[in-house]
């Protein structure tokens, strides 16, 4: 099998430059998809609203509410504010709290359908509760196996504008959805990775930083048995995947949910339909990577040449 040269990358192999070249120029066309983004966020809000309301009724705190719920208080207060997005699991729970059985969830159903069936997204809340993740990126190591330096460098650039202690605030969270790995009860998700070999060739961080994230990403995938990692060679030419990542994340009692990156939001969808369509095209970039086996050995090898 041929393996890239990173330093060559600029040279013989620029698929991911040139595909972030082509990213950022459609950003124009992407911004005109925001509306859906400000839809999704008003759905939410308006369902964090009417629980308000309806908790307010009863003369209850939001610590009676999240008592009465089986959460955290600033579960509820975040529902009530709009900035998370309620599952089914959820409005059910609040549904049964308040005595109220099918209220929010008709309505959180309601909402969803004038989003489009989109929420805005919450990475984070999706693999706490995940049994399964399904995730493609074709620039990116995924975040829960990023070292603290690979997962700075890249808000660095991804967010020029933030402040030192925005970037900071990122990294602790990133750094924070990690600490899932050592959650003993219930056990992890299982996540099925499959990302694109020019995620290994970009120098994120400088050549130091890149071989020590290679060798934690091929030590986690070696031994957690609960992660699947798979590396889709530059050598099979174009792939389906090359528009940008996404996540299926799949649930005990809850249907599953779709996370779509781009580069201006990432956006939660539940639509069967979309769902089926993603599920399918993760099956297909699956089948045509590398097996885990062989991933790791180009991983290794690809390692080496980062400490040359």
């Amino acid at each position: 099998m041929h393996v890239a040269r990173p330093e060559r990358l600029a040279g013989k192999h620029e698929g991911a430059a040139t595909m972030g070249r082509e990213r950022a120029s459609r950003g124009h066309e992407q911004a005109a998809s925001a509306h859906t983004e400000v839809k999704s966020q008003g759905g939410m809000a308006k369902w964090g609203e009417e629980l308000k309301r309806l908790r307010e009724a009863r003369g209850w705190t939001q610590t009676e509410l999240a008592t009465r719920m089986f959460c955290d208080a600033s579960a509820v207060s975040r529902l009530e504010g709009g900035t998370l997005a309620p599952t089914t699991k959820t409005a059910k729970a609040a549904d049964e709290a308040l005595e109220l059985p099918g209220s929010l969830v008709n309505l959180r159903e309601i909402l969803l359908d004038l989003g489009n069936g989109q929420w805005a997204s919450d990475v984070a809340e999706l693999e706490k509760r995940a049994t399964l993740i399904n995730m493609w990126d074709p620039c990116f190591l995924p975040g829960l196996l990023q070292t603290e330096a690979y997962m700075r460098e890249a808000f660095l650039v991804s967010e020029p504008g933030a402040t030192d202690a925005q970037i900071e605030q990122r990294v602790a969270e990133r750094l924070q959805r990690q600490e899932i790995w050592q959650r003993p009860d219930p056990p992890p998700p299982v996540l099925h990775a499959v990302i694109w070999e020019p995620a290994l060739l970009v120098p994120v961080g400088g050549r130091d930083a890149m071989h020590t994230q290679l060798e934690y990403l091929a030590q986690a995938a070696g031994s957690n048995r609960r992660v699947r990692l798979q590396v889709l060679p530059l050598e099979h030419g174009m792939n389906p995947g090359m528009g940008g990542a996404f996540m299926v994340a799949n649930f005990t009692d809850e249907q599953p949910a779709a996370i779509l990156d781009n580069l201006l939001f990432g956006q939660t969808s539940e639509k069967r339909a979309e769902i089926a369509r993603l599920s399918s095209l993760f099956a297909t970039l699956a089948a045509d990577a590398l097996t885990p086996q062989a991933s790791l050995e180009l991983i290794g090898k690809v390692t080496g040449a980062w400490q040359t």
